[in-house]
């Protein structure tokens, strides 16, 4: 009989002590951070499908040395506003060299945009032998405008002697003061090139 109850005794010990840690686990896991999923997560301004849109897009590799990149991919947007104060010229001017140098065959070029016109000195990369034709002027055209809808006239020259001097005309821009104080000379470029509208 004393057997028994002390089997019985070392039975409810267990029984005691496993109930305890149940409850002590228990409490730990309510207390715990609870983890994000890895799944994919949705901002609440996506729509369904973007973030898969984003992910396919980052998969496809970049345009071959042979063909033109998109003329609306990744290109930095200031509106459809004309550039007609000296903050938007130097803004819509920049990005507007960033939207042309995208082109695969452009190497290097520098932009002036005023009003409705720009200035472009473009010089072409080594592999590229074609010129400054009409399908180099359209695509040009193109990425202007998706940075300034506004602007749509363009002088474009790929002439070394023109391109430097519209480079400083570029750098002038920078340090100006007024917008006066590059009008002038930016007019006299527009007598010297012939103009290109859509």
């Amino acid at each position: 009989m004393i057997g028994k109850t002390s089997k019985c005794k070392r039975k409810l010990g267990f029984f005691l002590a496993a109930i305890m840690c149940m409850c002590m686990l228990t409490g730990c896991a309510s207390n715990a951070d609870t983890l994000s999923s890895p799944g994919p997560s949705l901002n609440s301004t996506e729509m369904p499908g973007n973030q898969l849109k984003e992910d396919v897009k980052e998969m496809i590799p970049g345009t071959s040395p042979g063909n033109t990149a998109s003329p609306t991919e990744n290109v930095p947007a200031s509106g459809s506003g004309i550039p007609d104060t000296l903050e938007k010229s130097r803004q819509v001017s920049d990005d507007m060299e960033n939207a042309i140098d995208m082109l695969t065959e452009v190497d290097d070029v520098d932009v002036v945009a005023i009003g409705n016109q720009a200035l472009i000195g473009i010089e072409f990369t080594a592999q590229y032998q074609g010129g400054l034709d009409d399908r180099i002027r359209e695509m040009i055209m193109t990425r202007i405008q998706t940075v300034s809808k506004g602007v749509d006239e363009l002088y474009i020259s790929d002439n070394n002697d023109i391109r430097e001097q519209i480079d400083q005309l570029s750098d002038r821009l920078e340090h100006a003061s007024s917008l006066s104080d590059v009008t002038d000379a930016f007019a006299a470029f527009t007598q010297k090139i012939d103009v290109y509208k859509k």
